[in-house]
């Protein structure tokens, strides 16, 4: 049976307009939007809204506690490994214009909507959250944001989008709805179709290590050429994000795609369409050598190189999702 610490449950998040502030880069870097990372330069302009929803997991000792906890932290630091009381879902950033018609970058940070009104009475709680949804974003990109903020008079930079949002159940409190799903959800299987709140999910073969020899898993068809599809992966404070990109997918071929998910390797296989291959334990030259580089982003070796020095996936933990609207695969471990 699955322990409740791994489940995980899909959310639909409407979120309200709270307040937006404005940053710029202090470097060039990359963010990453729905279909892949892009650059971008130093200097450009960065909108931020800060949004509240009933759905996102309220702070995880109450409210009471959440502001406590800020008043006497001041500011968390994500990258040293601390973690927040507060849940923050963090949207991928999208490029806009601001008024002047100059391009600009827009993230949406949602809290629960139980923060609204601290948010916006006590001062001190508001920078808390302001400088948390700023440590996110960085966070989840390559990117760093200036601390010289503006404030526009606007309630947010564009409309807040609906999302479907995989979190973790724990994340809830204790009698909240979504912490009674383990029970329903104890043969869950690792990846799932999230595309969007009118598409239900679907699930994807998984293949673990003692149920699929990891040669005969990205083995082709004799007639069929496999591309090599391009991915990414990136820390996201305690967990590691790998992005897949497959431009082909389509919900026909879920069905039949299988992953196979280890500690230092992970392997896709959507039948005569994509084959990717990734084995951790190599050295760096034999990196250099290994088939998923061929016609796959330059910077395949480079990734693995990085992620093989980070800690071994979470495969306990481990989560996946379908974008299909996106055209990727989501694995978190």
């Amino acid at each position: 049976m699955t322990s409740s610490s791994n489940v995980t449950v899909n959310i639909n998040v409407s979120p309200s307009p709270g307040f937006c502030i404005k940053s710029k880069l202090l470097q060039p870097g990359i963010f990453n939007s729905t279909q892949k990372p892009v650059p971008v330069t130093q200097g450009l302009k960065v909108f931020v809204n800060v949004a509240w929803s009933k759905d996102v997991p309220p702070p995880i000792d109450g409210v009471e506690k959440a502001v406590e906890f800020a008043t006497h932290t001041h500011q968390v630091d994500l990258k040293s490994g601390q973690g927040s009381p507060i849940p923050v879902f963090t949207s991928d950033g999208r490029l806009d214009t601001d008024k002047a018609g100059k391009p600009a970058l827009v993230f949406d940070c949602v809290y629960h909507s139980s923060l609204k009104e601290p948010g916006w009475k006590d001062a001190e709680f508001k920078s808390f959250l302001i400088e948390l949804a700023l440590q996110q974003i960085e966070a989840q990109n390559s990117l760093s944001l200036s601390r010289v903020l503006g404030t526009p008079n606007i309630s947010s930079k564009g409309v807040l989008e609906r999302r479907v949002v995989s979190v973790p159940a724990t994340l809830f409190p204790p009698g909240h709805h979504y912490r009674a799903l383990p029970d329903k959800t104890s043969t869950k299987k690792l990846i799932e179709e999230v595309a969007d709140s009118s598409v239900a999910p679907s699930d994807v073969g998984l293949s673990s290590p003692g149920h699929t020899h990891s040669e005969d898993a990205v083995k082709p068809h004799d007639n069929s050429a496999p591309e090599i599809p391009t991915w990414t992966w990136r820390q996201e404070g305690r967990e590691i994000r790998i992005t897949i990109y497959v431009p082909k997918l389509t919900r026909a071929i879920i069905s039949s795609s299988t992953l196979d998910l280890e500690p230092r390797r992970f392997i896709l296989l959507i039948p005569d369409l994509y084959a990717l291959d990734v084995d951790l334990d190599l050295s760096d030259a034999s990196l250099e050598q290994t088939p998923f580089r061929v016609g796959a982003d330059p910077q395949g070796t480079g990734n693995a190189s990085m992620l093989k020095r980070a800690r071994d996936l979470d495969i306990e933990g481990a989560r996946a999702e379908w974008r299909v609207k996106d055209r990727c695969l989501v694995i978190v471990a």
